[in-house]
């Protein structure tokens, strides 16, 4: 390692190359390891060296036409790495890592990353590769070969799926070698297949990251998936490699994927996938049981009631007050099939955000939704699937005959008499939904936020084991809503009036699931239900 006196950088490697030259900006002190280190945590953008000496012809140190390389730039430093030309960059490392007697592990592996590039300038994949290589301490080099690298990043790979311990090389240079592989590897089909089906863990934010770095070095804009070709811009990179697992996870066709995606990774806004994004509390965070509980209430009566097979493809437009909402999620891409859905969130942009598979007394899965909206967004699912299962095109009506309806002469309508419950008999066939539906009526909308903004002490949470009573869960049905699993109904009273409150007639309720999740978890609901009777 030599000192340039003139700058305070640092030159490492033999004296006719390759080397790995750091130099402090501005050349005013002499830099140190620490510094370096802490330059490379807090990342640099490389570009193609040739590139930034074209710009910098007075510079002495840059007349070596025999070589190429990478410069990387940050606010305190660069680091250029450069060698021989067609000598291949590992190698070139190697040389320099004997040279020195070791690397620092994240430098090597930020270079021998940035050099690795299809397309500059790069940035999140060295500091990526630097941040893995950085795991353990810097140690004496190494020397495997390419197929025993491939053989312990396959180990690697297994111990995500099954557990276990895994031998990561200690040599820097072996060390980025191995990152790189594994970062490759998670992008085989059969890699993908089998850790979609793993429970998402902590564990899998790390290859996360590098499946989305090694997208950035092979500059992808396009990707493959179930015969379906999708556009990859580089914003999409990060998201890219969850999603693809969640749509081998459900197995997805190529008619629903081109229905989900339009064509593209999604890219939209961040909104159940990242839970940063929201600014205060929302309902689900503090009252997992009562989602539990409604959703396992509405699946019951799906099936126990259930006469349609929804199929087909529509969008769902959310009313204004419903809770995801609060999520940036104006409305729902979904692909039903008679078994379940298929469904990618719209953004209040108007955007295709992240797409999952989700079916009946399944446990939703977490690669696309993160945990604080998990419980909402399967509550969601199990509220539209118990309105789509007993009441059909009914609780989601078109758009367009909404619309038609809105604008014809209003007149008094006949109610049914108080008391009585309107009789349907419905069919038990398949039916098929498309284009842009509400989910329920606005008869319906109107009625719900009555309720939702009218009454208090709706539920009252039930000591474990204990159940709602049928004159209960009969009062809530005349109310428009489902009991959860673990609470009771108690009437409600009006606020500000005497009495208890009365149920207007003539409101038929056929999105009950709607109903039921905004009334007890909407705007105008409870947050915290009462302690147990």
């Amino acid at each position: 390692m030599n000192r340039i006196e003139a700058s305070g950088g640092l030159e490492l490697g033999p004296g006719e190359g390759p080397w790995i030259d750091v130099v402090p900006l501005p050349p005013v002190h002499p830099v140190t390891m620490d510094e370096i280190a802490e330059a490379i945590a807090a990342g640099l953008q490389w570009h193609p060296w040739h590139e930034v000496a074209a710009r910098m012809k007075e510079a002495p140190y840059i007349r070596h036409p025999n070589m190429e390389g990478v410069i990387g730039m940050g606010k305190t430093l660069s680091i250029r790495f450069l060698y021989f030309l067609k000598q291949e960059p590992a190698s070139a490392l190697r040389v320099i890592e004997e040279h020195e007697r070791g690397l620092p592990p994240a430098l090597a592996g930020a270079v021998l990353a940035a050099a690795r590039a299809r397309r500059y300038p790069v940035e999140i994949a060295p500091l990526v590769i630097a941040h893995a290589c950085a795991l353990q301490p810097q140690a004496a080099p190494t020397h495997f070969s390419r197929k025993e690298l491939e053989q312990m990043a396959d180990t690697y790979i297994r111990s995500l799926i099954h557990g276990g311990d895994v031998d990561i090389p200690q040599g820097a240079v072996d060390r980025a070698r191995f990152w790189l592989l594994v970062a490759r590897k998670l992008w085989e089909p059969k890699t993908r297949f089998l850790i979609a089906r793993t429970s998402p863990s902590p564990a899998m934010l790390m290859p996360g990251s590098l499946a989305a770095a090694w997208l950035e070095l092979r500059a992808l804009d396009a990707i493959e998936i179930a015969g379906v070709t999708l556009g990859l811009p580089p914003e999409g990179y990060p998201m890219a490699w969850p999603q693809v697992l969640e749509w081998d996870r459900g197995g997805i066709t190529d008619e629903a994927l081109r229905y989900l995606t339009d064509g593209q990774v999604p890219v939209g806004e961040p909104t159940v996938d990242r839970p940063s994004r929201i600014d205060e509390p929302l309902p689900t965070d503090a009252q997992d049981d009562l989602c539990k509980g409604l959703t396992a209430a509405l699946l019951r009566e799906a099936a126990e009631q259930g006469v349609y097979a929804p199929v087909g493809a529509f969008t769902l437009a959310l009313p204004r007050d419903y809770p995801l909402r609060a999520w940036g999620v104006k409305a729902l891409r979904v692909w039903a099939e008679p078994d379940g859905l298929w469904a990618a969130v719209i953004d209040q942009a108007g955007q295709i955000g992240v797409s999952f598979h989700w079916q009946p007394g399944e446990p939703l899965s977490r690669w696309v939704i993160s945990e604080p909206a998990a419980p909402l967004v399967a509550l969601t699912c199990a509220a539209l699937w118990r309105d789509l299962r007993v009441g059909g095109e009914e609780a989601v009506p078109s758009s367009t005959t909404r619309r038609k309806r809105a604008g014809r002469r209003r007149g008094k309508r006949k109610r049914p008499s108080a008391g009585r419950r309107p009789v349907r008999t419905l069919p038990t066939r398949r039916v098929r939904l498309t284009g842009r539906r509400t989910w329920g009526s606005g008869e319906e909308h109107a009625h719900i936020r009555r309720r939702a903004h009218a009454v208090r002490g709706h539920l009252r949470r039930l000591a474990p084991g204990w159940h709602a009573s049928h004159q209960a869960r009969e009062l809530a049905r005349q109310f428009g809503i489902v009991v959860p699993d673990g609470f009771t109904f108690v009437r409600p009273h009006v606020r500000g009036r005497k009495g208890k409150a009365q149920e207007p007639t003539g409101v038929v309720v056929r999105a009950k699931g709607l109903a039921s999740v905004m009334t007890l978890l909407g705007a105008g609901a409870r947050r915290h239900p009462g302690k147990a009777a």
